[in-house]
């Protein structure tokens, strides 16, 4: 059912161009080799879990997981058809992720209950699960991913996007949201039989 585990990560230089300090919109965040970069807790990585990195280069921002990655030709030499999207955050890197999932032909699903928002100006969560939805996603809870893939189990990929200390409250870009997708992502993970 589930053939890949993929935890996608911002790992930043020290003066990437989406940091204040060089003209951009964020504080300093998720930059390479620091605490706030690593993966929370929280959510355990299975084995064999593959770690998408993104925002790599100094002079360009990327939200989503599959232009610096070839993560599209990672999951489709693994036969897959339908990708799980969930995580951080919902108006940026989730939406940027199932888009380009969209556009790369898979059959993309976002998981309405395991997705946090920054809400940086109103409406934008809004906008963006509209914009996910008419990119080609299927927006579902989890309960209802995890009993259509008991029905109908295709070669499926969980995505994780950017469960990251900083992005947790109390860490240099915290979203209020984050902690309340940890308990779904779990569920999810437990009730596909990728975690015990």
């Amino acid at each position: 059912m589930i053939r890949n585990v993929v935890f996608t990560r911002d790992w930043h230089p020290a003066n990437h161009c989406s940091f204040r300090e060089q003209g951009g919109p964020w504080p300093v965040h998720c930059v390479a080799e620091t605490p706030g970069a690593a993966f929370h807790s929280e959510v355990p990585l299975p084995p064999d879990t593959v770690v998408a990195s993104k925002g790599i280069r100094v002079d360009q921002d990327n939200y989503s997981a599959f232009p610096e990655d070839d993560l599209a030709e990672h999951l489709r030499r693994s036969d897959i058809e339908r990708v799980l999207v969930c995580g951080l955050t919902t108006e940026y890197c989730v939406r940027e992720t199932a888009i380009d999932a969209c556009r790369e032909g898979f059959d993309t699903w976002v998981l309405v209950d395991a997705i946090g928002s920054v809400n940086v100006n109103p409406g934008d969560k809004d906008r963006a699960l509209i914009a996910m939805r008419e990119a080609g996603a299927t927006l579902a809870e989890c309960g209802r991913v995890v009993s259509t893939l008991t029905l109908h189990p295709h070669p499926t990929a969980l995505i994780v996007v950017d469960l990251q200390n900083d992005f947790f409250p109390g860490g240099r870009l915290g979203v209020d949201d984050a902690p309340n997708v940890v308990g779904p992502i779990k569920w999810l993970m437990h009730h596909l039989k990728i975690i015990g």
